[in-house]
């Protein structure tokens, strides 16, 4: 009797696992369906600021377009994961005021570097309203 209850176990635990795969298959197969139809947005990314800081905002000494591993992220590793968009922060911590050259340089400063980014990289498009976002999605 006991090696019928440990083949039946076995058996019912075989069966829930293969359940679970094929659960997990179609879960996986619908969220590319869904991914497929709309960008996936970066709400959030401070790639800009950490170029500025370890890389002088040099784009030719720090590439964002390629692996940038010593970093949280970089344009290869997005497009990998299928981010269709980024909104990249141009951060100014609260210790520039008062400093020089002070907090709305470094903005203007931050807000040059994300365009220079964007003119240089064949991965990356300008986007200013959502229409521009969903027409560069359906172009890719």
């Amino acid at each position: 009797m006991r090696t019928l209850t440990l083949v039946t176990s076995a058996l019912l635990a075989t069966a829930s696992a293969l359940q679970a795969q094929a659960d997990s298959t179609a879960l996986l197969a619908r969220a590319r369906r869904l991914h497929a139809q709309s960008p996936l947005v970066d709400g959030h990314n401070d790639l800009p600021w950490e170029l500025r800081t370890r890389g002088q905002s040099d784009l030719e000494k720090m590439n964002p377009d390629l692996a940038l591993p010593q970093l949280n992220t970089d344009v290869a590793r997005l497009q990998a994961g299928g981010v269709g968009g980024v909104f990249w922060a141009a951060y100014v911590p609260v210790e520039t005021i008062g400093h020089a050259p002070g907090p709305a340089r470094v903005a203007l400063e931050q807000i040059d570097l994300i365009h220079r980014m964007a003119a240089r990289s064949p991965g990356m498009e300008m986007a200013y309203t959502a229409d521009d976002i969903e027409a560069a999605f359906r172009a890719a």
